[in-house]
């Protein structure tokens, strides 16, 4: 479905009790920068949504996101003002090749201490970093779950993650062996 740019706000402005939100395969264009402010949203679920970036400016109960597939190479999610958020779950194939910075990705939602990242391809879309630079957003992350991990990332690849997160209780990953 194809919105027009004012659609989506006015959706959130009317709807002042929604509590969740789910889009599946929908968007403004390429070139749109949705930008979500609402103060009772707990959850949002973005899949396949064309949109250049999405910004969660003002979501002061938002708890669970999940953001996958999304079709360009700049920054796809910036995360603002999501005091409350717990729960993210990213999900990319990574067509392009684009890596993405989790520090940068997560600066300002240290309170995450559930994260999902799904890969999709032979391609890894997480850039590896300093364990230093990232521990202060994963100082929280309690459950790491990273799926469809390409089987040429070994456990090397992982740890600066669990450096960076030592305080991480459930560790689940699955490989994939992709074979054309």
């Amino acid at each position: 479905m194809r919105f027009g740019e004012s659609d989506i706000p006015n959706i959130l402005s009317n709807c002042k009790r929604l509590e969740s939100l789910s889009f599946f395969m929908c968007g403004v264009g390429i070139s749109s920068v949705l930008h979500v402010e609402h103060t009772q949203l707990v959850e949002l679920v973005m899949s396949y949504c064309v949109f250049k970036t999405v910004e969660l400016s003002s979501l002061p109960k938002l708890q669970r996101m999940t953001f996958g597939d999304w079709p360009c190479d700049e920054t796809p999610l910036v995360l603002g003002f999501v005091p409350q958020l717990s729960k993210l779950s990213l999900a990319n194939p990574n067509f392009s090749g684009k890596t993405h910075n989790l520090s940068k990705l997560l600066a300002d939602a240290p309170t995450v201490n559930n994260l999902f990242l799904e890969f999709r391809s032979e391609k890894i879309w997480v850039q590896p970093e300093c364990p230093k630079v990232l521990a202060h957003v994963l100082a929280k992350l309690r459950f790491v779950n990273l799926d469809h991990l390409p089987e040429e990332c070994d456990i090397s690849w992982t740890m600066f993650l669990l450096k960076a997160a030592p305080l991480v209780e459930d560790l689940c990953i699955t490989v994939w062996d992709h074979k054309c």
